[in-house]
Order: structure tokens, then sequence, then C-alpha cells
């Protein structure tokens, strides 16, 4: 029976003695039996000396990212956490601006891409205001990125709907996790002291005009109730008095 040569890959760096780094890695693991592959990480160049100089020993950092993927189950997962509604009004009539505040979490065990969304209105739907924030180009298993949406000249007054809304999709050089959009939704409550006043005086008046139709049509009532109480015994004063006889 063959038995397989395992691949071994080392990051590391390039040393030019050759006694350490990615070169020392690739002979022990030749000597073990094995393919070795190598990234390098960093590049070591040792310059010549010079009178009264010594050698320069210079490193060159390289960057690279590595997405390692180890067999079993996918569980892909965002959660929208954290989030934050902040009112700060600029008049008397209800105008502001809001600041929404939130934490996109990967709770799963594969990286992926999130296109967050806010959506803000007042009471009922009412003027309806969406905005789309960065993308998330790759969430790593475990890595939360917080973002901050603004919405500048918005009207509030009373509860007003806030939604988050976090579209999972495939992140760079991967496919679709399958998981859709998330969405995690708060109530702010905001609104203009003058716009509140308003609004009682209106409830106010409302409510007074409503009491005086009802007390009006009482009154009403009991004025027509006296009036035919009134004409009653007269009625009956005036009611012609019929005798009967009999003859046997």
């Amino acid at each position: 029976m063959t038995r397989p040569i395992p691949n071994v890959l080392t990051i590391a760096g390039i040393d030019p003695s050759g006694g350490a780094g990615i070169y020392a890695d690739l002979k022990a693991f030749s000597a073990l039996g094995a393919y070795g592959c190598g990234v390098v990480a960093a590049l070591t160049v040792l310059g010549r000396p010079g009178t009264n100089a010594p050698a320069i020993k210079f490193d060159q950092r390289v960057a690279a990212r590595v997405y390692v993927r180890v067999p079993g189950v996918l569980t892909p997962g965002v959660v929208i956490t954290d989030v934050h509604t902040d009112w700060k009004a600029h008049g008397l009539f209800g105008q502001g601006t809001v600041t929404v505040t939130y934490t996109l979490k990967n709770v799963g065990n594969v990286r992926v891409g999130v296109e967050p969304s806010v959506r803000y209105s007042a009471p009922f739907g009412l003027v309806a205001r969406s905005a789309a924030a960065e993308k998330i180009n790759d969430l790593l298993p475990g890595a939360s990125v917080t973002q901050q949406t603004t919405f500048a000249g918005a009207w509030a007054f009373g509860p007003n709907p806030v939604h988050v809304d976090a579209h999972v999709v495939a992140p760079t050089g991967g496919g679709d996790p399958g998981v859709g959009t998330v969405r995690d939704s708060r109530i702010l409550w905001a609104g203009s002291w003058l716009l509140l006043v308003l609004l009682l005086l209106v409830i106010g008046l409302i409510v007074w005009r409503i009491r005086r139709r009802r007390r009006e049509r009482r009154w009403a009532q009991v004025w027509w109730e006296q009036q035919q109480a009134a004409r009653r015994p007269a009625d009956t004063e005036a009611a012609p008095t019929v005798h009967s006889t009999s003859t046997r």
C-alpha cells in the first residue's frame, strides 16, 4: 500500500543565510518526507559593510491574506446587536438629526459579506428615508464591525420606527452563504415640544367640542321633555266628557 505524501505549508520570511525562515522549513519538510509549500511573509536583505560601517540587515514585510477552510459543516450566521438611536433637534417644528449606531457580528463559522442599510420614518410610515451603509466585503467568523448612519433634516414626532437591515452576500472570492437578510428594529421617541403643545391643544379643543355638543343635546332633550309634560294637562282639560245612558 502506497502511503500518501503530505503537503505542508509554511508562512515565514526568507533569510539569505538559509539557516532560518522558509529555506530551513522546506529542508525540514523534505527530510521528513513531505512536500513543502511556502508563503513569503518577509524579505530579508543583508547589505554590504562599508568603511567604518557595519552591514545593515533590512527586513521588508509582505502582506498577504490567506483563507484556509477545514472540513466540516458550514453554519453561516450574522446578527445585529447594540442598536442605538439618537435624536438632536435643530428647530421648533420637529426637524433634526437622527443617528443610528449598530454592530454587525459574524456568529457563524464561515466568512461572509454584508450590505447594511438603515430605514427611518415618522409615525405611520410618513416621511420615510433609507440609506445604504458601507459594504463589508469580508466579515470573518467571530469578527464584528460597528457602523453609524446619520439622517440630517429628519422629521420626528412621537414613536419613530427605525429598521436596520443586513443583507448577507458572498464575500470576496467566495459563494453566497444563503443567509438572506437579517433585521433589527427600534422605536425612537423624539419630537418638538412646540408640536406637542399644539397637538395637546388640538386634542383638548376636539374633546371640548364633543362634550359641548353632548351637553347641548342633553339640554335640548330636557327642554323637549318639559314641553311635552306641560302640554299633557292642557290636553286633558280640553278633552270632552262623554256620558252614556242606557234604557231598559
